[in-house]
């Protein structure tokens, strides 16, 4: 079943397909560190559809998505698969979320940039806590500039980017203070 999801959001399905599978996997990123399985399987049952609700999937299934969703990512950023890569913070989607935004296949979207930048900024700090070669400093300080820049745009035009905008507002000072701890200034 998480293959026929992924299958079918590569191919650009959306409505419920990125929810479900996002939903999927992070219930199994919590299994896996060991949340109380009956707390996990209720807290999926209301969120899920009813015939994929007591799915369960594999530690390996699931890094084997994520793997993929990485991979296409890279290749063609999308704000779907950008939050279903990223939503079990696993080290490889933090750093390929990065990596996207420090140096991305083609200009992002306003949205792409908003969903990016506010999983990146509830999952590096985590990863930066743990040790500082987490991810290359250059790389660092280029996000840091991004996040500069990206809060001196000139107001937005349509909801979604005004919507965007107000995303970015929110998490870039959260994350240029996270990255100003470790001495990643940007400027």
């Amino acid at each position: 079943m998480a293959a026929d999801l992924l299958k079918r959001l590569i191919a650009g399905e959306r409505g419920l397909v990125p929810l479900n599978l996002a939903m999927l996997l992070e219930k199994s990123a919590r299994l896996d560190r060991g949340d109380a399985p009956q707390d996990v399987e209720e807290h999926y049952r209301r969120l899920l559809l009813p015939e994929i609700e007591n799915l369960r999937i594999s530690r390996q299934t699931r890094e084997e998505v994520v793997a993929t969703l990485c991979a296409e990512i890279l290749r063609n950023p999308d704000d779907a698969m950008i939050s279903v890569c990223v939503v079990t913070g696993d080290e490889s989607a933090v750093k390929t979320i990065v990596r996207i935004l420090t140096t991305p296949p083609r200009a992002l979207t306003l949205t792409e940039h908003a969903i990016a930048l506010s999983h990146v900024t509830k999952y590096l700090p985590h990863y930066l806590g743990k040790g500082s070669d987490f991810l290359p400093k250059s790389e660092l300080e280029r996000l840091a500039h991004l996040v500069r820049d990206l809060g001196k745009l000139e107001a937005a035009r349509s909801d979604e980017d005004k919507s965007a905008q107000a995303t970015i507002a929110h998490f870039a000072p959260q994350l240029l203070t996270s990255l100003e701890r470790i001495g990643i200034e940007g400027s």
